[in-house]
């Protein structure tokens, strides 16, 4: 990863100002992809991080997050994993029983994930949780 990064090839879409080159194009990831496959090689990991997780950070993550976390996303020194199924659940993450329940400033997070990509080598995970439950439509209250 850390080599990736030296090659400029995690930063595509993460801003200049956060050592990434500010191009926010899927298609970039398409061409690497394929590249990769033209090589023989698998890129593992990569994409989850480039097509999966990465986009959730670009999103949502506030200005100290981003001066925080960005600039080892971009190196390939910071690198993230996405816990989404639990037992159980398999691919329904509308069944999910996992909940994050807000404890002042803090959310405390209840439940148990499985096939966590990239989970035992990240530093940050994105984890997807109920913060509350409709009866109606099982789809609302994943965050």
């Amino acid at each position: 990863f850390k080599h990736m990064g030296e090659l400029g090839m995690l930063g595509m879409a993460i801003p200049e100002e956060y050592g990434g080159a500010g191009i926010d194009d899927y298609r970039y990831n398409v061409v690497l992809q394929e590249e990769a496959a033209r090589a023989l090689v698998t890129l593992s990991t990569v994409r989850t991080q480039l097509e999966v997780i990465l986009p959730y950070f670009l999103h949502y993550a506030n200005e100290e997050q981003r001066q925080r976390w960005f600039p080892g996303l971009a190196a390939g020194t910071l690198l993230t994993a996405v816990a989404m199924t639990e037992p159980g659940t398999g691919s329904d993450l509308a069944g999910m029983r996992t909940t994050a329940v807000r404890d002042g400033d803090e959310y405390v997070l209840n439940g148990a994930k499985t096939f966590i990509t990239g989970g035992i080598q990240a530093d940050l995970v994105v984890v997807v949780a109920r913060t509350s439950t409709d009866p109606e439509n099982r789809r609302k209250g994943l965050t």
